[in-house]
């Protein structure tokens, strides 16, 4: 989603959390529903691919530090 991908992880959760309480307190028509879950669904995975990076980074900062020890 190259939206997404332009906004921090942040501003993506959100986002994210908006949308959820738009599907749980609306009651706006089905494609409209259905439009808002795949927008959730991208926002999840550019989250999840986000954490993963992140993760990564740590993992690599402590190899260092383990390195410089």
């Amino acid at each position: 989603m190259a939206k997404s991908q332009e906004i921090s992880y942040e501003k993506a959760m959100v986002k994210l959390n908006e949308i959820v309480y738009k599907i749980e307190n609306s009651e706006l028509p089905l494609d409209e529903l259905v439009d808002l879950y795949e927008e959730g669904a991208s926002l999840i995975k550019y989250c999840e691919n986000e954490l993963k990076r992140f993760d990564e980074k740590i993992k690599m900062i402590n190899r260092k530090k383990q390195e410089i020890v």
